[in-house]
């Protein structure tokens, strides 16, 4: 084991002793006040320096480390303050936080510059054992200094460059982390903004579909899809338009995805296309129905290469008013993907009816500290996700989602409930004027232009 992975070992033990004492949050207030801000903390910083002196300078700020500072020296440091301060709540949230800042550099270092696409690990190895996994924390633009009014009064706010997950609440899920490129925000970064787009993509009846019963139960499956060239058209004229409109992240609708079409409009757009893309899902349908899937697959632009990043799967089945079931396999663990880049935070998707249910979304915005969730859909109409989304807000994490005009086709769709057909938040440091935090996007179309049909928004930075 290297030293490094000890030291995280070390910080994620601190986190736990933490969480266990049940502090309660007019606890943290007054913990945040005395270790922060008063004249408290000036002998807790003496009394840090004293025991470690490696991590506090002359002054009583943190010191940097660097790899080679690592040492046994150190790590004993560490360990008998811990041992001698592990029922003072204050010492130890103090040391969390020079921790945090002193270890930066010594991550940042040894990982280098991510060219593509990199699946990233806990920071520490004794995440099993106690349950807790360390996360370097990408920077995210719009997210505020202590990380969303949700963290106030609580351990995050003494975290800054890295974070945590509870493993015990990731029960039946499994978490894959997934580093990329800043090349994809580069353009973003240069704007002052990130530019998303979204697009329902055709209003033409398109699922082709199969109703069967169960065991008593009824299900449909999507067996294939109609229009197929009207769907390739529409995929590649959206893409250009939002590449035009200079659109760093584009999400289509779920349930219109085919996946020799998605290769071949992405073998044709070469360069021409937005930085991240979230293609529309593909329903793949076994003959014993075992097995059967609705997956997106998520994709990232760099030069002229179209790179896959991963594939979300659906987890919750969509029932219609019929009460046929969405005849999807559940796996387990579920796999939940989330893409951690420089300048956005930490993205997640989670495809309708996932989004609908209040412990996805607790797990992504609350476990998972994601910063931007992405919502495919397709959809009757009957729930209200652009309400729902406005409870990114308080965790500081803007939330997408787009419909399809073509479920209106479906035949218990009512044309009323597809007024809003897509919504994108803005929640943001920097206010531009009297612009909404949540933009509505009513459906305004003749219905004959699907393939120029594309709704934009904007978060300043």
């Amino acid at each position: 084991m290297e030293n490094r992975e000890i030291v995280f070992n070390l910080f994620a033990y601190i986190i736990k002793v933490i969480l266990s004492s049940n502090t309660t949050s007019n606890e943290f207030t007054r913990i945040e006040t005395s270790v922060m801000v008063d004249k408290v903390k000036i002998s807790l910083v003496k009394i840090l320096r004293a025991k470690i002196p490696q991590i506090v300078d002359s002054r009583g700020g943190v010191k940097i480390l660097s790899t080679k500072d690592l040492n046994r020296k150190l790590i004993l440091d560490l360990v008998m303050y811990i041992r001698e301060y592990e029922h003072n709540i204050e010492c130890l949230l103090l040391l969390l936080h020079y921790l945090d800042c002193a270890l930066e550099p010594v991550y940042s270092n040894s990982v280098g510059i991510c060219e593509d696409i990199e699946k990233i690990e806990p920071l520490n190895c004794n995440f099993e054992s106690i349950r807790i996994a360390i996360f370097p924390r990408v920077r995210c633009e719009w997210e505020h200094k202590s990380q969303g009014s949700y963290y106030h009064n609580s351990i995050e706010n003494f975290i800054k460059y890295f974070y945590f997950c509870e493993l015990d609440d990731l029960k039946d899920i499994e978490v894959h982390n997934y580093r990329i490129s800043s090349d994809v925000a580069r353009d973003a970064m240069n704007k002052g903004k990130l530019v998303i787009g979204v697009s329902p993509l055709t209003c033409e009846k398109i699922l082709i579909d199969s109703k069967y019963k169960r065991n008593d139960n009824k299900y449909f499956k999507i067996v294939g899809l109609d229009k197929k060239d009207i769907l390739r058209y529409n995929l590649k004229s959206i893409i250009e338009k939002a590449y035009n409109k200079k659109v760093d992240i584009l999400v289509f609708p779920e349930m219109l995805g085919d996946e020799k079409i998605i290769k071949e409009v992405q073998k044709d757009i070469s360069h021409n296309a937005p930085p991240i893309i979230v293609w529309p899902s593909v329903w793949h349908a076994e003959e014993d129905n075992i097995g059967n899937s609705n997956k997106c697959i998520i994709t990232i632009q760099l030069g002229a290469e179209c790179q896959e990043v991963c594939k979300q799967s659906k987890n919750r089945c969509f029932v219609d008013p019929e009460q046929n079931i969405e005849d999807i396999s559940k796996s387990n663990p579920w796999i939940v993907n989330i893409l951690h880049v420089e300048g956005f935070g930490r993205i997640g998707i989670l495809i309708c009816k996932d989004f609908l249910d209040r412990k996805n979304r607790e797990l992504l915005l609350a476990k998972l500290k994601t910063t931007l969730i992405l919502v495919p859909s397709f959809s009757t109409g009957e729930y209200s996700f652009d309400t729902i989304i406005a409870q990114g807000k308080e965790f500081d994490c803007n939330i997408v989602w787009v419909n399809s005009c073509s479920a209106e086709t479906l035949p218990y769709s009512k044309k009323e409930n597809f007024e809003i057909i897509a919504s994108i938040t803005n929640f943001t440091k920097k206010r531009m004027g009297d612009a909404p935090d949540n933009q509505k996007f009513k459906r305004k179309c003749s219905r004959k232009e699907c393939s120029q049909c594309l709704y934009v928004n904007e978060i300043p930075f």
